[in-house]
């Protein structure tokens, strides 16, 4: 919602006269970029805790990057190298948002939760997505031929991203949870920040009980990535290996 792609194609193509080939390969670039990013942002979202500042600084980038476009953007494409730039790095900032949607919320509900809860945001994603595409679709039939003016929505969009998700406190997120260490979180239960998660096809979860101190965060990542020496954890792993093969 926040990248708008498709208005961007339209108003590349409609008021700044690109060729479809030149639009083509920005997109193009844009979902490579999302590809290439993946796998990293998942690991960046899986290691950090602090999930929710992550997030929050994708949708600000992503946003960025959608008003630099129009405003940016030279006739036939005469900065077209530019602009490819621009379309990579949205993209990889892009690609922080699912797993940074996905990790905050099994942090909160645990895996267990998972289903019900990841089912409930797709669907608030995509009437957000109509909303926003109506508005715009809706701007730009008053402004055409001069569209730059319908990206407003995207920043309006994003301050909406912005409130809700600070919403959310970072203590109620259980990173061990959200890294699937553990099946339940243990804020899933707090009636300040979630409700129980009702009975569904014959199944009743039962969220386990408050407490007042957390499980320590585990921040040892799952693999390195080969970059300075091995830490105390791994020589200690490499000594008991030592010791049972003697």
């Amino acid at each position: 919602g926040l990248t708008m792609i498709n208005m961007q194609n339209a108003f590349l193509i409609v008021s700044k006269k690109y060729s479809e080939k030149q639009a083509g390969v920005m997109f193009f670039v844009f979902g490579m970029a999302q590809f290439m990013f993946q796998t990293p942002s998942g690991y960046i979202m899986d290691y950090t805790d602090k999930k929710i500042f992550w997030l929050c600084a994708a949708a600000v980038s992503t946003t960025a990057f959608t008003v630099i476009t129009a405003l940016f953007a030279q006739d036939n494409g005469a900065n077209l190298l530019l602009m490819v730039i621009v379309k990579f790095l949205q993209g990889a900032v892009t690609s922080l948002i699912p797993p940074g949607l996905n990790s905050i919320t099994q942090g909160i509900v645990g895996s267990v939760g998972m289903t019900k809860q990841v089912a409930m945001n797709e669907m608030m994603n995509h009437i957000g997505t109509a909303v926003i595409v109506l508005t715009g679709s809706l701007l730009a039939f008053f402004l055409y031929p001069k569209l730059g003016l319908l990206f407003v929505v995207s920043p309006v969009a994003c301050v909406g991203v912005l409130y809700f998700l600070n919403q959310i406190r970072p203590e109620d997120i259980d990173h061990n949870a959200a890294r699937g260490l553990t099946l339940e979180s243990s804020t899933s239960n707090n009636a300040e920040n979630s409700a129980a998660i009702p009975a569904g096809d014959g199944l009743q979860y039962t969220p386990p009980p408050a407490t007042k101190t957390k499980a320590p965060i585990q921040t040892h990542p799952s693999f390195n990535l080969g970059f300075g020496g091995s830490s105390s954890t791994d020589q200690q792993q490499q000594q008991q290996q030592q010791q049972q093969q003697q």
